[in-house]
């Protein structure tokens, strides 16, 4: 088993190697790509066209910022261009009433930007969808209107004149090729920071926020928490893009700061590509200066442009480079080379050993009395009590629509409850759903729910969040000890990956591959969050009778490693052969509860659920 284990991870290596091998010549493409930017000057010879490459560089940053906001974290922001104004009038009143440093604007323009941000963020991502995108829109018109009225701050009408050109270092930025070389550092300053954003363990949880809100809670992702910073960053970036502009432009109209300007980046980014950095600076390009390259031809501009727009979102409806994730492949050679040193069942070991004072070896983990669930004034949960032993597989039974996955729901409160839970000592009734994870609480869904546009070592990576023990901002800026934390874990998510045997398939998107290692994926993800509890919800659903047993080995593996299991599951089979003891609920309550030999001798369970009445009559159509 370790050979052919070890053989597995050579061959994902060469695998990854096949698929990557030209990851070793990115620093020079990096170099050359620098190059050629910061020669396009001279290759073009008229200012006019390096003045486009500046406005270029600017509206490529302010697309950037949301290439985190809408590609990363999945949420709809219309407000860019208010972040991009505040930012601009932000840099340029500093600059110009204290006479500072153009980079100490640029600093002023994102913090004051960023904490915008999370003051406006903090309840407008309470909404989502088009709600949100309407709320953000609304901003955007507030922050025009104050650009417009406050006239003894910012001119008003008139505008903001007299704003002073860049000194850095001795070197002024007072022509258009000198500026083109500011914004172009400025540009890859920002195209770095979100690349970095994107491979690190948050990039990764706003990913998952975005492909699967629900999964990516119970994998211990704060959403609320991260809705707001992820937006607060992007606001920062939008902010960065403004000061540039103000101090190029040296004269800011509040026309420049509309809601056309908002719609105009959110273009950028859709026909760039969604979440993509190469697609967001394309997409500056493609809107930004396609528009004048075409003024050769005036009397067709208008349809000549709309006519590119619309074939490149017919021929590519995710963007021009929306299916290219250099991310995705950095983090699944993360962890396809690091090495299955049992950190893992170290960390588990650790994790199952601490346990609070009050309940210090106590025989029960969880106990659960008097739980309620109703959705109006149907009762889906009535008053269910039972408990679940340390090390045991608890099983839970019952008809179709008997409240089994509303109980799991509930343990980890994704739907809101009534009654007591106590886990491992304490009471978490009342405790967000993403930090009963990190307490303990795993899970697996009834209907697979996977990230679509993860692989299979990102999907294992991200039930790792639960286990981050630094500040979430040193998971932002990667500093040196969350850097080596992320290795840690991309070493733990490699052992998990041996241990179910998806080490072969761990670049390859978990949703493209077959059912039953699908369901595999969903164990591992949960896994990583090394838990106490792991809650598997019907499990073998769409399973074969090989995958089946498959499945009650890997069951009886997580048991032997000293995690307690509750399984809700249909196939009988399955249950009595790796449950040490069964609860059956009916219509939300409970109904029986005793060894798998005893509930299937128990009439009242032969009635509702195994489909014969007393006396020996089988009900029709069970």
């Amino acid at each position: 088993m370790a050979a052919a284990s070890g053989m597995n991870v050579v061959g994902a290596l060469k695998s990854l190697k096949s698929r990557s091998v030209n990851s070793r010549f990115w620093p020079l493409l990096v170099v050359l790509g620098v190059g050629l930017a910061l020669s396009f000057p001279l290759l073009l010879g008229s200012r006019y066209y390096v003045h486009l490459a500046v406005i270029w560089a600017i509206y490529a940053i302010l697309t950037l910022s949301l290439t985190v906001v809408t590609g990363t974290a999945g949420l709809l922001s219309f407000g860019q261009a208010g972040f991009f104004g505040i930012g601009a009038y932000a840099s340029a009143l500093v600059v110009r009433h204290f006479d500072v440093n153009f980079i100490v604007g640029a600093l002023v323009a994102l913090l004051v930007s960023f904490a915008i941000g999370l003051v406006i963020g903090a309840p407008v991502l309470r909404l989502q969808g088009l709600y949100l995108g309407i709320a953000t829109l609304g901003f955007g018109e507030v922050v025009h209107y104050i650009i417009r009225n406050w006239e003894g701050l910012t001119g008003g009408p008139l505008g903001l004149t007299k704003i002073p050109k860049p000194v850095l270092l001795g070197l002024h930025f007072d022509n258009v090729y000198m500026y083109y070389g500011l914004a172009v550092a400025f540009l890859l300053l920002m195209a770095w920071m979100c690349y970095r954003l994107q491979v690190s363990q948050f990039g990764l949880a706003l990913a998952a926020m975005r492909d699967d809100p629900v999964a990516a809670e119970l994998s211990g992702v704060n959403l609320a928490a991260y809705r707001v910073l992820a937006f607060a960053i992007g606001a920062g970036m939008a902010g960065v893009a403004g000061s540039l502009f103000a101090h190029f432009m040296t004269y800011l109209n509040p026309e420049n700061f509309t809601s056309l300007q908002s719609t105009m980046v959110i273009t950028m980014h859709m026909v760039g590509g969604r979440g993509n950095i190469v697609g967001s600076l394309l997409g500056a390009a493609i809107v930004h200066i396609s528009p004048e390259l075409l003024h050769a031809v005036p009397t067709v501009r208008v349809l000549t442009y709309g006519a590119l727009l619309t074939a490149v979102v017919v021929l590519f409806p995710n963007g021009i480079l929306g299916r290219w994730r250099l991310g995705g492949q950095v983090l699944a050679g993360l962890v396809l080379k690091g090495h299955s040193a049992g950190l893992w069942r170290k960390a588990m070991a650790r994790r199952l050993e601490a346990t609070p004072a009050e309940a210090p070896k106590a025989d029960t983990i969880l106990r659960v009395e008097d739980l309620r669930v109703t959705f109006g004034g149907l009762a889906a949960v009535d008053g269910l009590s039972f408990d679940l032993r340390r090390g045991e597989i608890l099983g839970i039974i019952g008809p179709n629509g008997s409240g089994k996955t509303t109980v799991l729901n509930a343990l980890t409160g994704v739907v809101p409850s009534t009654g007591r839970i106590y886990f491992d000592g304490n009471e978490i009734s009342r405790r967000a759903t993403h930090l009963r994870t990190r307490d303990g609480l795993s899970r697996t869904f009834q209907t697979l729910r996977l990230f679509p546009t993860m692989n299979v070592a990102e999907a294992v990576l991200v039930g790792e969040h639960g286990t981050m023990e630094r500040p979430t901002w040193e998971y932002v800026a990667r500093l040196g000890p969350a850097k080596r934390d992320e290795i840690t874990m991309g070493h733990r998510a490699h052992e998990l990956l041996d241990l179910l045997e998806l080490t072969d398939v761990a670049q390859r998107r978990a949703k493209e591959l077959p059912y039953g290692l699908q369901r595999r994926v969903e164990i591992a993800r949960a896994l990583a969050a090394n838990p106490k509890i792991l809650l598997l919800d019907e499990p073998a659903a769409g399973l074969s009778t090989e995958e089946g047993e498959e499945l009650c080995d890997v069951i009886r593996t997580v048991r032997d490693l000293g995690i307690s299991v509750i399984l809700i599951e249909h196939r009988m089979n399955v249950v009595m052969s790796v449950a040490d003891r069964i609860v059956v609920i009916n219509y939300g309550r409970k109904l029986a509860e005793g060894l798998p030999a005893e509930i299937l001798r128990n009439e009242e369970v032969i009635e509702a659920y195994l489909g014969r009445r007393k006396g020996g009559v089988s009900h029709a159509g069970h």
